[in-house]
């Protein structure tokens, strides 16, 4: 087979490669996808948004999904939808925003390296998740939780580490 025909083959099989791995891909995600859009949904009945633009689901103390929209009048909101229970709905123009949250942490904090800052709920308040290591001899992790609204402290919890014997 000459060089030409080598290539010609390579590339083929690069490509077949290619589209079976974005069609695993795409099935891995479609349940994540279905849920992220039945939590979307479920905000627009139970939270009254108009529109959606993103759903996460938070777990620490129970599943909880984190739908940020627009409601009615078009402002801004955010809904925590626990499995059990009521929707909890926040304008999100009078809460605290991610990059305050950073900036206090920061203060708070300065050698933290942090990994991500994400709306989330722990015991049944709204609050924001700062996820960061620091390395004191070895890196150790936490998690610190302001609340939603005001930014206040709320409580850290730290991953314990594993030694080396």
């Amino acid at each position: 087979m000459s060089r030409r025909g080598w290539t010609l083959w390579i590339s083929a099989l690069v490509v077949l490669l290619l589209v079976y791995l974005h069609a695993e891909y795409r099935s891995f995600q479609r349940p994540i996808w279905a849920a992220e859009l039945q939590a979307e949904k479920l905000a627009q009945q139970k939270a009254g948004l108009k529109e959606t633009s993103s759903a996460e689901k938070y777990v620490w103390d129970a599943p909880v999904w984190v739908v940020r929209g627009k409601n009615a009048e078009g402002q801004e909101v955010i809904a925590w939808l626990p499995e059990k229970g009521e929707p909890l709905l926040l304008d999100m123009a009078s809460s605290r925003k991610e990059g305050d949250i950073r900036s206090s942490f920061k203060q708070r904090v300065p050698d933290a390296d942090i990994h991500h800052v994400r709306a989330g709920m722990i015991g049944g308040q709204p609050a924001w998740e700062v996820f960061y290591t620091r390395k004191q001899g070895q890196t150790r992790y936490y998690y610190d939780f302001y609340r939603y609204q005001n930014g206040e402290y709320m409580t850290t919890y730290s991953l314990t580490t594993k030694k080396a014997s």
